[in-house]
């Protein structure tokens, strides 16, 4: 048997936290940073991207990264 383990969605090696799981087992997909020379390319960020259950991304953050 062979097995994959690929980064998907943030992770504390690249943005600071977990990506969310869920008791049930479902996910919401928080995506990497999109961050080139310390300037972003994309203009979403998690305070203006709604996830695929309602919440802006940033609300999956802890409190103190929030305003980060």
């Amino acid at each position: 048997m062979k097995a994959v383990l690929l980064r998907i969605g943030i992770d504390t090696g690249c943005g600071g936290i977990h990506g969310s799981l869920f008791k049930d087992g479902s996910f919401e997909y928080v995506p990497i940073p999109d961050v080139t020379n310390g300037e972003g390319i994309d203009e979403r960020r998690y305070g203006n991207t709604v996830g695929r259950f309602g919440c802006e991304l940033v609300q999956y953050f802890p409190k103190p990264k929030q305003d980060r």
